[in-house]
This record gives C-alpha cells, structure tokens and sequence, in this order.
C-alpha cells in the first residue's frame, strides 16, 4: 500500500512524499521515500525508500535491563501498522551537547533501513557504529546520497553501550557482552526480514568503524554469528583493540564500577549475595546514575572471552573464521583524535607521560624504556628537538597510531591470510581536510590531522556538515570514491 501524503510526519523537513507500507514476518511497517533527483552536480541526489526505527529485538527493560536481548517475535498488537518514519532514542550513554539524555531511552534496539525500492533485490550493507552516538547519526539524507544511490540497501543499527552493555560478573544476572548479543539479533533479523524492503539475504556485508570495527572483527570470529553475513569491511578497529581475558573481567573495571556506584565489597566477586546485592543497588539507580561511571578513571568497556560469543582467544578463533572478502583499513594519523591539552607545548616528557598513564603498572625505568623504544623506532632516526613541539606533536600521534590501531589491525590481516583467506583489500585516508569531522585533533600551526574519525563524512556525507561547510572540489571527489568503493565491495567483492 503507497499513499501519497504531504509529509510533516516527524521529518526533519516538509516533504511531498509517499508512505510505503511493508509486511513483515513480525508485522506492518510504514515509512516513506524520498527523491532529491538524479542531478549529481547538486549536493544531494538519488531516491530512497526509508524505514527508520524498527525494532530488531524485544530490549531487556527494568530489572531485565541487564539481561541479554530476546528475539521480537510481533511488533506492538494494540497498532496495525508500526510506525518507521522517525528515529527512536539511543541507547543509554554519557549526555553532552550533542547527544542529550532526553534522547535516550533503555528501549533503544532499533535499526533503519535504506533501500532504493523495497521490490528489488540489492546487496545489503549493516552498519554498527562506534563506542557512542546512535544510529540516527547516520542520517538518511547523506546514505541515500552516497551509498543506496549506488545500489545497495543500507541498514544501520544501535546497540547498548558502556555498563548498560558491557558490565558483567561472569554469571546468568549480569552477563558478559551483552551490547554483541544485541548486534548478533540484527543481521539475523536481517537474515529474516530484508527481502521484504528490497535486499538479498545471501549477499550481506557488515561494516563498522573505531569500536564498530572492532565488532565487524568480533562477529567474524564468533561461532554465534556464523552464516548471519558474507563479508566485511573495518575501519580504524579490530579485535585485538578492544578484548579482554577472564582475569581481567573478573576484576579491573567491573570491580571498580560495582564499588563506586554501589559501594560493593568484590571480595567473593560474582557470588550469588554479590549479584544480589548489585542487581538490588542498580535497579534503584537511574539510568544517569548509571551512565555517570562510563568512563571514569579512564579505563573503557572491552569485550569478553567468554565461553560463547568468543569461546576463546581472537588469534585461535581466527584459524577456524570462515573465509569472508574483507576491505580493512585506517586513516594516517588516528591518535589526533585523542590528544589532550595544547599540543604546541609537547615534548619528549609528554610523550613518557603518556606512556606512565597508559601503563599505569610499569616502574619509571621501564616506561622510560618502552618510550624511547617507540621514539627510536618510529622517528626514523631524527628525533625531534625539544623546542620542536610540532615535531613532537606529529611523532607522538604517529606513535600512538601505531601502537594503539596500526599494529592490532595488521596482525587481523595477518590471521586472515594464514588462515587462507585471499580476498583482502587494504587502505589507508591519506587525504587532509578541513572538514570539521577532519580537524578533530586540533590544529598546530598548519598541521591539520587526519584523525581517527577523518572517514565518516566521506562515507555518510552527513547533512549539517555539507551543507555548512564550504567543501573542497578534492572533498567531493573523495566522498565520491569512498561511497564507490564501499558499495562496489558490496556487490562485488
């Protein structure tokens, strides 16, 4: 059913548009399209048919919030037709300017779709985003524009985030990688659904970029999500890059959280008394309570080795991966993202500095000897002087790339290749912009960093960006590029 309506709906913008109606297994789902127009010399252009906020999963709400996801097996009875032409509030996360709290929800496992026409049959591209935001930042206006115009059908999803997904003390009340369980439910319910909104189910490609790498790389290891996708794209992440040992999700940030938030005494950690005690204490917090101990002391949420969603060590699992065509790859200085504080003063000491709070366990001669092992190695041979703060600048973000990102992403290549797969294609962003999203380091003189993050406008062309910032011809033509590759990749391997 296709009715044509003057849309104010819940759009960002007044539209002459149609309602689409789709059938699914789980129920009626309604959203609409819309057409910028086959011009390409305009900044945006193509048709699409968008879906946005349906659930993928019946959410663990209330005193289940720390439970793993259920299959939705009926959209809400008591309406005919689901309503998808909205976004639905993230998950639960640290609130600031761009992301308030009043658009967050513990009901929050939605996913959108994008299609060209929901009667075709289009490869399907499933994107899992990073450690934050929410899957309406990847708006549909730049999606249809630089990828569904390409032929593919696009679903990007969201996941809980930090504790909410994460926290765990190894037992049935708070189990481990409950944010993955959440992401292994969406490209199954792709698997089930897709064909209804014009996609193939036997050619799905999940992509991801920073912690949204480091799931692609997840699922590609773990037994659960075998047969749910056929190939991947990562960037700036792997597995490596964020996992942890049973030792360690026995203790370090678990524990630390457990005795902040609730004042929790983790002698017999994981105790049925202990467990009761936390699910006591966290169900009388609210979800800003919560979330207000994301990130302290610095320490972040790994994924698990748990016995299930990775039943052991990423380098084992990877001999038994299937084979899957994956396109992996970074940008040239990631760790500008990161830098701290004014980067014009930056010196050797800040660089040892660096190295103490990351490797808070070294004695002082050991981490002097790890820094200037680093130094020696990555500045071929000219090491900066002192006064030289943009050379010390430029070598302690080359250092923390690659130790942090470079070096983890290539030992995944590595356990591709032993493991027989050939078909890899590597990249790195090598092009400087000052396109906001680009400048995100923070600029030194005229050094503008291609910092982690650098990528997502060349692939999502997100509105407010294009629209407002005076793009060069060098930008387009690399936004162009990227949205080609990727979608060629999808539909060609």
């Amino acid at each position: 059913m296709i009715r044509l309506v003057i849309c104010a709906i819940v759009l960002p913008i007044t539209c002459l548009c149609e309602l689409i109606t789709v059938q699914t297994s789980r129920g009626a789902v309604q959203g609409f399209d819309h057409d910028f127009g086959n011009d390409t010399t305009q900044r945006f252009f193509g048709y699409g048919q968008l879906f946005l906020g349906i659930p993928y999963a019946k959410a663990p709400l209330g005193a289940k919030i720390h439970e793993l996801p259920e299959d939705i097996c009926q959209y809400n009875e008591k309406v005919e037709v689901h309503n998808a032409t909205y976004y639905r509030p993230r998950c639960w996360q640290p609130p600031d300017k761009l992301q308030p709290a009043d658009k967050m929800d513990e009901n929050c496992l939605y996913l959108n779709v994008m299609t060209p026409n929901v009667s075709g049959k289009y490869p399907v591209m499933v994107y899992i985003h990073g450690g934050t935001g929410g899957a309406d930042v990847y708006d549909w206006k730049g999606a249809v524009r630089n990828l569904v115009y390409h032929g593919v059908v696009v679903v990007t999803i969201q996941y809980r985030l930090g504790l909410m997904g994460f926290f765990t003390t190894f037992t049935e009340r708070f189990p481990p990688n409950r944010g993955m369980y959440d992401q292994i439910l969406a490209p199954r319910w792709v698997n089930e659904e897709i064909t209804n909104f014009g996609g193939d189910s036997s050619r799905v490609t999940i992509f991801g970029q920073s912690a949204g790498a480091t799931s692609v790389s997840d699922l590609s290891l773990s037994p659960l999500a075998k047969g749910l996708f056929h190939q991947l794209i990562q960037t700036s992440g792997s597995s490596l890059m964020e996992i942890e040992t049973i030792d360690d999700v026995r203790g370090s940030i678990h524990k630390d959280r457990a005795q902040q938030l609730c004042g929790i005494n983790t002698t017999d950690w994981g105790s049925a008394e202990k467990d009761e005690a936390l699910m006591n204490c966290l169900v009388k917090a609210t979800p800003q309570e919560i979330i207000s101990f994301d990130f302290v002391r610095g320490k972040n949420w790994q994924v698990a080795i748990d016995g299930a969603f990775l039943p052991d060590y990423p380098e084992k699992l990877a001999k038994i991966r299937p084979k899957y065509p994956a396109l992996i790859g970074d940008v040239l200085e990631e760790a500008a993202f990161f830098n701290d504080g004014d980067l014009s003063n930056i010196t050797r000491q800040t660089n040892l500095d660096m190295f103490r709070g990351d490797w808070p366990n070294y004695d002082e001669e050991t981490a002097k000897n790890a820094s200037d092992i680093m130094i020696d190695g990555y500045s071929s041979g000219t090491i900066p002087a002192d006064a030289d703060h943009m050379g010390w600048a430029k070598l302690t973000t080359d250092i923390n790339t690659g130790r942090a990102f470079s070096s983890n992403m290539i030992r995944d290549v590595q356990w591709h290749r032993k493991a027989g797969n050939e078909d890899l294609w590597l990249f790195t962003l090598t092009h400087s912009s000052l396109l906001p999203f680009s400048a995100v380091g923070g600029v030194v003189d005229d050094w503008i960093p291609i910092a982690h993050c650098s990528d997502l406008p060349y692939i999502w062309f997100y509105a407010d960006i294009w629209e407002a910032y005076n793009a060069s011809d060098a930008d387009f033509a690399v936004a162009a590029y990227m949205g080609g590759m990727w979608t060629d990749f999808s539909k060609n391997g």
